[in-house]
């Protein structure tokens, strides 16, 4: 247990990086499946709907990064004792990956349910009339729904880690305070 303990202490902020720079690259290829609808005069406007969501997960991407190197620069993964400014972090990354888990999943449905909605036989045969290239054929089942879907859970497990170390730091804490508790009546009695 304690391995686990030092394991989920040293490396939270360094895993949060690594979820929430995918979450981030993930932000850069969201859009990617429906780009082919700006050569298609009907659908132009799809992209303007979807833009202001991949923005959205874009902000997020990079809050949550900015917000686990903020664990680093206070020396959350090194410290024996926890400060405020500790349990702060960890309140914020836990309330953060939370609202990024919940706004990932409803907004990648709604792109979903949006996506599923376009008429692709229509489309694609667009394409094929005016000789636009086969690359931009959309697809009736493009894997990036399921990567965002994947990005989210990533996120909710990850969260696990700052709520296990606020636990593990906040009853290491009392625990310590018992034992400076005990020591001063010790050293007092002895007067």
């Amino acid at each position: 247990m304690e391995k686990l303990k030092n394991f989920a202490k040293k490396n939270t902020g360094v895993i949060g990086i690594v979820i929430y720079g995918l979450v981030f690259v993930y932000s850069l290829c969201m859009a990617t499946p429906t780009s082919c609808l700006q050569y298609y005069s009907e659908y132009e406007n799809f992209y303007e709907t979807i833009n202001p969501i991949n923005n959205a997960i874009i902000f997020i991407g990079m809050g949550g990064v900015l917000i686990n190197i903020f664990y680093a620069t206070t020396k959350s993964n090194t410290r024996k004792y926890y400060y405020i400014s500790n349990y702060i972090w960890l309140l914020i990354a836990i309330g953060f990956s939370i609202f990024a888990a919940i706004f990932l999943i409803s907004k990648i449905s709604f792109y979903q349910e949006q996506y599923f909605a376009l008429p692709f036989d229509k489309i694609n045969d667009y394409f094929i009339s005016h000789h636009i290239e086969d690359k931009t054929w959309l697809s009736k089942n493009p894997v990036i729904f399921n990567l965002g879907y994947a990005c989210a859970i990533l996120i909710l497990i990850y969260t696990l880690l700052p709520i296990f170390t606020g636990v593990v730091q906040l009853k290491k804490s009392q625990r310590l305070k018992e034992i400076n508790r005990e020591y001063k009546a010790k050293t007092k009695g002895a007067n």
